[in-house]
């Protein structure tokens, strides 16, 4: 189950990426994101490290949202999930914006 979300996730996210033209800084920001996947450091990012780098990524998210003003929470996560407001937080961030 956790997988196939973190699948839908990363197939979202690089649809949503594909879609929305790209800012200078998030242009800037892809070499970082390759250095942080490439956890073997052979030059190329497999399935399963850029699966590991989304995963971290929401776990990060999901970090920021838990350290928040409990009212403010209730925003962004409903159980363990992840709302829709917080789902497009994290996709402005990857894409470079705030």
């Amino acid at each position: 189950m956790k997988k196939s979300i973190l699948g839908a996730t990363a197939l979202a996210m690089l649809i949503a990426a594909s879609a929305v033209p790209l800012s200078a800084s998030a242009k800037d920001r892809y070499p970082e994101m390759m250095k942080m996947a490439d956890t073997d450091k052979d030059g190329m990012v497999s399935k399963q490290e850029f699966l590991d780098m989304v995963a971290r990524m929401y776990d990060e998210r999901v970090a920021k949202i838990n350290a928040m003003d409990p009212a403010k929470r209730v925003k962004f996560m409903k159980d363990d999930r992840m709302t829709i407001d917080a789902y497009r937080a994290m996709l402005r961030e990857l894409q470079g914006g705030q």
